[in-house]
């Protein structure tokens, strides 16, 4: 009865250790994913900011063409949205 508890003991140590070393990898990829999209997200940022500065001051033309008007703005807009976007998957590998 003592061999098998001792056994049992051995295997829990055994899981425990396993258990760590498995923690130790998650946070390892969860902090590379970071990482990751940190960097992706900041080389996607400086061509949309180019973009968006492009756009607006297209927009301070006062003989701009309203149809080109409505471009501008949807461009600027969708930038915007993926600018979000962005923001949200970095706030959420913070988590």
């Amino acid at each position: 009865m003592i061999s098998l508890v001792i056994a049992l003991i051995i295997i829990l140590v055994a899981l425990s250790a396993g258990l760590v070393m498995f923690r130790k990898r998650v946070s390892m990829v969860h902090r590379d994913d970071h990482a990751l999209v940190s960097k992706m997200a900041h080389d996607i940022r400086t061509p949309m900011s180019v973009i968006k500065t492009s756009c607006e001051i297209i927009l301070m033309n006062p003989s701009l063409e309203a149809s080109t008007k409505a471009k501008m703005d949807d461009i600027i807009g969708e930038l915007d949205k993926i600018s979000a976007i962005l923001a949200k998957a970095s706030q959420d590998l913070k988590k």
